[in-house]
Protein backbone atom coordinates (compact mmCIF):
# COMPACT_ATOMS: atom_id res chain seq x y z
CA UNK A 1 0.00 0.00 0.00
CA UNK A 2 1.71 3.60 -0.50
CA UNK A 3 2.43 5.70 1.93
CA UNK A 4 2.19 9.45 1.85
CA UNK A 5 6.37 9.41 1.78
CA UNK A 6 6.37 7.28 -1.34
CA UNK A 7 3.73 9.00 -3.47
CA UNK A 8 5.19 12.00 -3.16
CA UNK A 9 8.50 10.13 -4.06
CA UNK A 10 6.59 9.36 -7.48
CA UNK A 11 5.27 12.89 -7.82
CA UNK A 12 8.88 14.65 -7.20
CA UNK A 13 9.70 12.76 -10.95
CA UNK A 14 7.82 14.77 -12.88
CA UNK A 15 6.75 18.03 -10.64
CA UNK A 16 9.00 20.22 -10.17
CA UNK A 17 7.57 22.06 -7.34
CA UNK A 18 7.87 20.92 -3.64
CA UNK A 19 4.66 22.91 -2.43
CA UNK A 20 2.04 21.76 -5.38
CA UNK A 21 3.26 18.08 -4.38
CA UNK A 22 2.82 18.78 -0.73
CA UNK A 23 -0.99 20.27 -1.43
CA UNK A 24 -1.44 16.93 -4.26
CA UNK A 25 -0.18 14.48 -1.27
CA UNK A 26 -2.84 16.33 1.15
CA UNK A 27 -5.72 16.08 -0.96
CA UNK A 28 -5.02 12.48 -1.54
CA UNK A 29 -3.65 11.29 2.10
CA UNK A 30 -5.63 14.54 3.99
CA UNK A 31 -4.23 17.49 5.46
CA UNK A 32 -0.85 17.22 7.61
CA UNK A 33 -0.15 13.70 5.84
CA UNK A 34 2.21 15.24 4.24
CA UNK A 35 6.48 15.00 4.29
CA UNK A 36 7.60 17.99 5.12
CA UNK A 37 8.80 20.70 2.56
CA UNK A 38 12.71 20.22 3.09
CA UNK A 39 12.13 16.28 2.44
CA UNK A 40 9.90 16.94 -0.55
CA UNK A 41 12.81 19.29 -1.62
CA UNK A 42 15.62 16.65 -1.17
CA UNK A 43 13.41 13.70 -3.31
CA UNK A 44 13.46 16.51 -5.88
CA UNK A 45 17.05 17.26 -5.98
CA UNK A 46 18.20 13.37 -5.71
CA UNK A 47 15.99 13.58 -9.10
CA UNK A 48 17.79 16.31 -10.63
CA UNK A 49 21.05 14.40 -9.47
CA UNK A 50 20.12 11.10 -11.50
CA UNK A 51 18.93 12.96 -14.49
CA UNK A 52 22.23 15.33 -14.54
CA UNK A 53 24.02 11.53 -14.27
CA UNK A 54 21.88 10.15 -17.11
CA UNK A 55 22.44 13.15 -19.45
CA UNK A 56 26.29 13.29 -18.85
CA UNK A 57 26.90 9.39 -19.78
CA UNK A 58 25.27 9.95 -22.96
CA UNK A 59 27.37 13.04 -24.52
CA UNK A 60 29.81 11.93 -26.47
CA UNK A 61 33.25 12.65 -25.11
CA UNK A 62 35.37 15.76 -26.94
CA UNK A 63 37.51 15.03 -29.53
CA UNK A 64 41.60 16.23 -28.46
CA UNK A 65 42.57 18.82 -29.96
CA UNK A 66 46.72 18.45 -31.06
CA UNK A 67 48.90 20.64 -29.44
CA UNK A 68 49.55 24.41 -31.05
CA UNK A 69 52.84 26.11 -31.11
CA UNK A 70 54.27 29.10 -32.67
CA UNK A 71 56.15 28.43 -35.33
CA UNK A 72 59.86 29.92 -35.32
CA UNK A 73 59.61 32.24 -38.95
CA UNK A 74 56.51 33.56 -39.23
CA UNK A 75 55.17 33.24 -35.27
CA UNK A 76 51.51 31.48 -36.89
CA UNK A 77 50.44 28.89 -34.65
CA UNK A 78 50.53 25.28 -36.45
CA UNK A 79 49.37 22.00 -35.73
CA UNK A 80 51.69 19.24 -34.70
CA UNK A 81 50.74 16.89 -37.66
CA UNK A 82 53.05 15.02 -39.93
CA UNK A 83 51.56 16.78 -43.53
CA UNK A 84 51.81 20.29 -41.61
CA UNK A 85 52.74 22.78 -45.09
CA UNK A 86 56.45 24.21 -44.66
CA UNK A 87 56.77 27.47 -42.57
CA UNK A 88 56.51 30.40 -44.71
CA UNK A 89 53.78 28.99 -46.86
CA UNK A 90 50.38 29.97 -47.03
CA UNK A 91 47.50 27.27 -46.90
CA UNK A 92 43.75 27.80 -47.61
CA UNK A 93 41.45 26.57 -45.63
CA UNK A 94 38.75 24.21 -46.87
CA UNK A 95 35.39 25.51 -47.11
CA UNK A 96 32.86 24.41 -45.04
CA UNK A 97 29.68 22.49 -45.95
CA UNK A 98 27.03 23.98 -44.85
CA UNK A 99 24.43 21.51 -42.77
CA UNK A 100 21.28 20.64 -44.72
CA UNK A 101 18.10 22.38 -44.06
CA UNK A 102 15.63 21.03 -41.36
CA UNK A 103 12.95 19.65 -42.62
CA UNK A 104 9.73 21.49 -41.84
CA UNK A 105 7.54 19.20 -39.44
CA UNK A 106 3.81 19.82 -39.30
CA UNK A 107 4.45 18.09 -35.79
CA UNK A 108 5.09 20.84 -32.68
CA UNK A 109 7.29 20.41 -29.72
CA UNK A 110 6.39 22.09 -26.37
CA UNK A 111 8.55 22.38 -23.73
CA UNK A 112 8.57 20.67 -20.46
CA UNK A 113 6.27 17.47 -22.38
CA UNK A 114 8.54 14.87 -23.20
CA UNK A 115 6.22 13.96 -26.19
CA UNK A 116 5.28 15.32 -28.89
CA UNK A 117 2.07 16.43 -30.26
CA UNK A 118 0.53 17.34 -33.47
CA UNK A 119 -1.54 21.00 -33.11
CA UNK A 120 -5.24 21.13 -33.18
CA UNK A 121 -5.62 17.03 -33.39
CA UNK A 122 -6.62 15.21 -29.97
CA UNK A 123 -5.35 10.90 -30.43
CA UNK A 124 -6.57 9.10 -27.15
CA UNK A 125 -5.23 6.02 -25.89
CA UNK A 126 -7.49 3.34 -26.89
CA UNK A 127 -5.42 0.60 -24.61
CA UNK A 128 -6.11 2.23 -21.69
CA UNK A 129 -8.75 0.98 -19.37
CA UNK A 130 -10.01 3.99 -16.95
CA UNK A 131 -10.82 2.29 -13.43
CA UNK A 132 -14.38 1.75 -11.99
CA UNK A 133 -14.25 4.03 -9.00
CA UNK A 134 -11.57 6.81 -7.39
CA UNK A 135 -10.68 7.78 -4.11
CA UNK A 136 -9.18 11.80 -4.51
CA UNK A 137 -8.17 14.13 -7.08
CA UNK A 138 -4.84 12.29 -8.07
CA UNK A 139 -6.45 9.20 -8.84
CA UNK A 140 -9.30 11.42 -11.57
CA UNK A 141 -5.73 13.42 -13.05
CA UNK A 142 -3.96 9.94 -13.45
CA UNK A 143 -7.83 8.43 -15.10
CA UNK A 144 -7.92 11.43 -17.25
CA UNK A 145 -4.52 11.30 -18.15
CA UNK A 146 -4.62 7.60 -19.13
CA UNK A 147 -7.67 8.48 -21.76
CA UNK A 148 -5.36 10.76 -23.26
CA UNK A 149 -2.05 8.94 -23.49
CA UNK A 150 -0.20 11.60 -21.39
CA UNK A 151 1.52 11.95 -18.18
CA UNK A 152 -0.34 13.98 -14.90
CA UNK A 153 2.19 16.14 -14.90
CA UNK A 154 1.50 17.21 -17.94
CA UNK A 155 -1.90 17.83 -17.38
CA UNK A 156 -1.00 19.80 -14.60
CA UNK A 157 1.80 21.93 -16.34
CA UNK A 158 1.44 25.01 -18.72
CA UNK A 159 2.19 23.77 -22.18
CA UNK A 160 -0.35 25.16 -24.45
CA UNK A 161 -0.41 21.84 -26.49
CA UNK A 162 -4.45 20.91 -27.99
CA UNK A 163 -4.00 17.49 -26.36
CA UNK A 164 -3.23 18.98 -22.82
CA UNK A 165 -5.71 21.54 -23.02
CA UNK A 166 -9.06 18.81 -23.71
CA UNK A 167 -7.78 16.74 -21.09
CA UNK A 168 -7.92 19.52 -18.25
CA UNK A 169 -11.27 20.51 -19.69
CA UNK A 170 -12.33 17.22 -19.17
CA UNK A 171 -10.96 16.85 -15.71
CA UNK A 172 -12.48 20.17 -14.88
CA UNK A 173 -15.95 18.97 -16.36
CA UNK A 174 -15.54 15.43 -14.37
CA UNK A 175 -14.54 17.63 -10.37
CA UNK A 176 -17.59 20.04 -11.24
CA UNK A 177 -19.83 17.44 -11.51
CA UNK A 178 -19.13 15.95 -8.78
CA UNK A 179 -19.84 18.47 -6.80
CA UNK A 180 -16.49 20.68 -6.03
CA UNK A 181 -16.50 24.45 -6.35
CA UNK A 182 -14.82 26.20 -8.93
CA UNK A 183 -12.31 26.90 -6.15
CA UNK A 184 -11.93 23.38 -5.18
CA UNK A 185 -11.50 22.07 -8.81
CA UNK A 186 -8.52 24.84 -9.12
CA UNK A 187 -6.78 24.04 -6.44
CA UNK A 188 -6.98 20.18 -7.95
CA UNK A 189 -5.29 21.06 -11.20
CA UNK A 190 -2.99 24.54 -9.98
CA UNK A 191 -5.56 26.87 -12.11
CA UNK A 192 -7.21 30.38 -10.86
CA UNK A 193 -11.24 29.67 -10.31
CA UNK A 194 -11.61 31.72 -13.56
CA UNK A 195 -9.65 29.52 -15.33
CA UNK A 196 -11.65 26.47 -14.31
CA UNK A 197 -15.12 28.68 -15.60
CA UNK A 198 -14.15 29.45 -18.47
CA UNK A 199 -13.31 25.48 -19.14
CA UNK A 200 -16.64 25.26 -18.49
CA UNK A 201 -18.19 28.47 -20.62
CA UNK A 202 -15.51 27.44 -23.59
CA UNK A 203 -16.80 23.48 -23.57
CA UNK A 204 -19.49 23.65 -26.44
CA UNK A 205 -17.41 25.26 -29.30
CA UNK A 206 -14.51 22.81 -28.00
CA UNK A 207 -16.55 19.74 -28.49
CA UNK A 208 -17.56 20.86 -31.73
CA UNK A 209 -14.27 20.97 -32.88
CA UNK A 210 -12.52 18.42 -31.15
CA UNK A 211 -15.29 15.42 -31.05
CA UNK A 212 -12.28 12.81 -29.55
CA UNK A 213 -12.86 14.71 -26.73
CA UNK A 214 -16.26 14.48 -26.46
CA UNK A 215 -15.26 10.32 -26.63
CA UNK A 216 -13.07 11.11 -24.26
CA UNK A 217 -15.44 12.51 -21.56
CA UNK A 218 -17.78 9.44 -22.50
CA UNK A 219 -15.76 6.84 -21.33
CA UNK A 220 -15.07 8.78 -18.07
CA UNK A 221 -18.12 9.90 -17.18
CA UNK A 222 -19.24 7.19 -14.89
CA UNK A 223 -16.35 8.68 -12.51
CA UNK A 224 -18.62 12.12 -12.25
CA UNK A 225 -20.73 9.92 -9.78
CA UNK A 226 -18.91 10.02 -6.20
CA UNK A 227 -18.45 6.43 -4.73
CA UNK A 228 -20.24 5.33 -1.85
CA UNK A 229 -18.68 6.03 2.00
Amino acid sequence: METPTTYAARLSRYIPSPTKIERLVEVEFGAGRAPALHEIAEMRYRVEQEAKKLKNASVPKPVEIPHLHLDALDFRPRALVKDAAPAGTIQAKPIATPPPPRPIVEERSYAGCGKRYRPSTVELNEDYTPPERVWGASSIIAAVSGVFGILPGELLGRARATQLVCARNVAARIFIERGNSFAQTGRFLDRDHTTIMHHIQTWEPRAKRFPDMVRAYDRLAHLTRKAPA
